[in-house]
């Protein structure tokens, strides 16, 4: 859940079921407003249990991956091959780091500011603020090569998923 709200896959699921919805079956508009904000949290519900459906694969997959087997314990923190090469090879955790919409990736590509795209990267992600080695060097590296700052931003942001701290800490 943390890398489909970090990479606003999840929202951006409930956003397309909700318009969809709109579109298929709008709200009239003559309802009193009491009952129409019982039909905005019925309709919510109804686009969170679509979102979850169609991201259902996606989360068996992750569970099969992450979780501990049937009667071991899970008290402990593992991490196997498996799970580093899924992160790594696997595609999707690629793919949801990719600049969309109003994600986080996007966000940073729009920052003018090296330091503020840095910044915002980081504490997207990782809920704290950038220290100065990381701050010097995600800078540099956004500020030496401008014509493909989209690519090293998708870079960064799926590096930082894929890193150990965003596993363990957000």
């Amino acid at each position: 859940w943390s890398i489909l709200a970090a990479t606003s896959i999840h929202a951006n699921y409930i956003a397309n079921e909700k318009a969809e919805m709109d579109k298929n079956s709008p709200v009239a508009s003559d309802v009193p407003p009491e009952q129409l904000a019982i039909q905005q949290r019925a309709r919510l519900l109804q686009a969170l249990r679509a979102a979850r459906d169609k991201l259902q694969g996606n989360i068996d997959t992750f569970s099969n991956m992450y979780s501990s087997g049937v009667g071991q314990t899970s008290d402990d923190f593992f991490a196997s091959p498996d799970q580093a090469l899924f992160v790594a090879n696997g595609g999707s955790v690629y793919g949801w780091a990719a600049p969309s919409g109003n994600n986080l990736s996007n966000q940073a590509i729009q920052t003018a500011d090296s330091q503020g795209a840095t910044q915002l990267m980081i504490k997207g992600l990782l809920a704290r603020q950038a220290n100065e080695k990381e701050l010097q060097w995600m800078t540099e590296l956004l500020n030496t090569t401008p014509e493909a700052r989209p690519a090293v931003i998708h870079e960064l942001v799926w590096g930082i998923l894929a890193g150990v701290e965003f596993r363990l800490y957000p």
